[in-house]
């Protein structure tokens, strides 16, 4: 039997990225199964140890189980951010400042961000984001029934929303009637042990919501025969609130700081099985990190402001955005960091 260990969106907690490896051995010695990993992209950004993260990654990964991430594709670009808020633009400038030139050439080299039946896994498309663009997300199921249909294999594997869950049309006879699923979302272990009128009113819920249902995690699920599925791993980085952007789920999901991804157990005997994983890691270290980030006094990168010949005062222009990100670095870096990163791995959003 092969195992695959698919990671998605590391970026740059190599902490996290190592409490996984080591939870994926330890499966891969259990079932007594080779081993192979598979990155969705995002390896860089957000995070304090991006060249740690970019060399695991380039010792453990093999190119044709790699995908780029849109902060992979703009950490390697002098212009401004295309697929990256403004709000985080200044942990992205610390990270290309950071990130060593021989990470940047190999993301140059590998800036695939879609990958269909890669070598061992002839059934499933690798992308990043979505099938219409690497910063696209899958996370509502109009956008979820436009990739199956351009979908050209049963399976994808998919990252971006830091969702931890699938896409995957499976029914069930329930309270007296037949019910679809479609939308199906880890959810934490004390969670699921849940009774009474709180459980009950997030089924209910949930029921109301596009009929979406939590999934067990750490359980093998045979992968289906009769319909295609979407499969997201999850953050091993940043795991997030399933409620984030106020989806239709909000206040449904409680959030699981663990780092997240997922297995997939193929033997060339039937379609193979899947489980969602999540692993503790000692968050507390890569709060320290982020807390400890300088960025140097005298930027050595005011050349990504060129000269347009065209000066311009608009606020909404990107060079002139990235010029007043590059001129209070020093203050709005911190700030990022203390209001908006840290709170993020300890509460999601």
């Amino acid at each position: 039997m092969n195992l695959y260990a698919v990671l998605s969106d590391i970026h740059a907690n190599y902490e996290a990225l190592l409490k996984v490896e080591k939870d994926a051995r330890e499966q891969a010695r259990k079932e007594k199964a080779e081993l192979r990993f598979v990155c969705l992209g995002d390896v860089v950004d957000y995070g304090p140890q991006p060249d740690e993260c970019m060399a695991w990654v380039r010792e453990h990964v093999d190119p044709n189980l790699f995908v780029c991430g849109n902060h992979d594709q703009d950490v390697v670009t002098d212009g401004p951010p295309q697929t990256i808020h403004s709000d985080y633009w200044p942990i992205h400038l610390w990270t290309r400042w950071k990130l060593a030139d021989e990470h940047k050439a190999f993301l140059v080299e590998h800036k695939e961000w879609k990958r269909p039946s890669p070598d061992g896994l002839a059934d499933f498309t690798l992308f990043h984001g979505s099938l219409s663009g690497v910063g696209d997300y899958i996370k509502i199921e109009g956008t979820a029934e436009t990739n199956m249909g351009q979908l050209q294999t049963p399976y994808a594997l998919f990252g971006h929303s830091h969702y931890q869950g699938c896409f995957c049309y499976e029914g069930e006879f329930k309270r007296g009637k037949w019910q679809t699923y479609f939308l199906q979302l880890t959810a934490p272990e004390d969670y699921r042990k849940q009774t009474g009128p709180l459980r009950d009113s997030v089924f209910a819920k949930a029921a109301e919501n596009n009929l979406w249902k939590p999934l067990p995690l750490n359980e093998w699920r045979p992968l289906p025969l009769m319909t295609q599925a979407l499969l997201n791993p999850g953050s091993v980085g940043q795991p997030r609130r399933h409620d984030s952007h106020k989806d239709p789920l909000s206040g449904v999901v409680p959030h699981d700081p663990r780092a997240a991804y997922l297995l997939l157990a193929l033997n060339g005997d039937g379609p193979g099985q899947y489980q969602f994983r999540r692993v503790p890691y000692p968050v507390e270290k890569t709060v320290e990190r982020l807390r400890r980030l300088r960025y140097p006094e005298e930027p050595e990168f005011k050349y990504a402001v060129i000269d347009q010949g065209r000066p311009s005062r608009n606020r909404d222009d990107p060079w002139e955005k990235l010029k007043y990100t590059q001129e209070h670095i020093h203050e709005l870096l911190p700030e990022l960091i203390e209001k908006t990163l840290i709170p993020t791995l300890l509460q999601g959003w």
